[in-house]
């Protein structure tokens, strides 16, 4: 299935849902991990006598509970900031918290591996980790469910809040470009100083001409042709790490095999 049909079975209809007023500007779009199908194929089921019948109603039943009282997450996207409700059995709410984008640099969605997590067609064993990160350096973990509610809404998450959050994010990076002639990237706390020629890594900063390969432990290493000055970066655990990746691609003329 591809992305833009998750995006429609998680979707929320404006029209059906109350949107909450949070003073984050016009409502954009929200997704909620209830929206999942019912496979009419599990009808076939029927065909098999007694036992059959028996999976078919467990199905029925599973899926019913699951849309009228099950426990499910909700993102609404805003021009200028991102709510998430979480509610529990019955529809109890956990939490509902703000997240205003000025007040945060931008987020990380590593794909964890999980042995519980084995859906075929999927991202077979793995789960996404989302985390918003705010100045200085603060995390906050947006999914911290230890078994997801439905198996392919995470993935979709990281994507939309990518598309949504990226002309935020590059009008920041454009203005620290041009009032500071470089930009910064964080990896676990650790920043990396992009500019034109150059990738500065904590107190160690490396000049064109550069040359860069990725190593056996899929760090990337950067390294000064000619000179012994070099630093190894893991760019997959980097905030905003898509930008980056075009970043140091624009001042640099590095690619790297993370984009997403």
């Amino acid at each position: 299935m591809t992305l833009e049909k998750y995006k429609r079975r998680y979707r929320l209809d404006a029209s059906k849902t109350t949107v909450p007023d949070c003073g984050l500007g016009n409502f954009v779009v929200g997704y909620s991990s209830r929206k999942r199908l019912f496979l009419w194929a599990y009808a076939f089921f029927n065909l098999i006598p007694a036992v059959g019948s028996a999976i078919f109603l467990i199905y029925v039943l599973w899926y019913w509970s699951a849309r009228c009282f099950g426990p499910r997450d909700e993102y609404f996207f805003y021009d200028r900031g991102l709510r998430v409700r979480k509610t529990g059995l019955f529809g109890k709410v956990k939490s509902d918290d703000v997240y205003p984008y000025a007040e945060y640099i931008g987020f990380k969605a590593p794909l964890l591996e999980n042995p519980f997590y084995t859906e075929v067609g999927r991202h077979e064993r793995y789960y996404v980790d989302l985390n918003l990160y705010a100045t200085p350096y603060e995390r906050i973990a947006l999914d911290d469910t230890p078994f997801r509610r439905a198996g392919d809404f995470p993935n979709v998450l990281p994507r939309v809040m990518e598309e949504i959050w990226r002309p935020v994010l590059v009008v920041r990076y454009e203005e620290e470009l041009r009032t500071a002639g470089r930009v910064i990237f964080y990896e676990e706390g650790m920043p990396i100083e992009i500019g034109p020629g150059y990738v500065k890594v904590r107190d160690v900063r490396v000049d064109a001409p550069l040359g860069s390969q990725y190593d056996d432990e899929g760090l990337l290493n950067i390294w000064r042709k000619g000179g012994k000055c070099s630093v190894r970066i893991y760019d997959a655990n980097i905030v905003n790490r898509a930008l980056f990746a075009e970043y140091l691609r624009r001042l640099t003329g590095i690619e790297t095999e993370q984009t997403g």
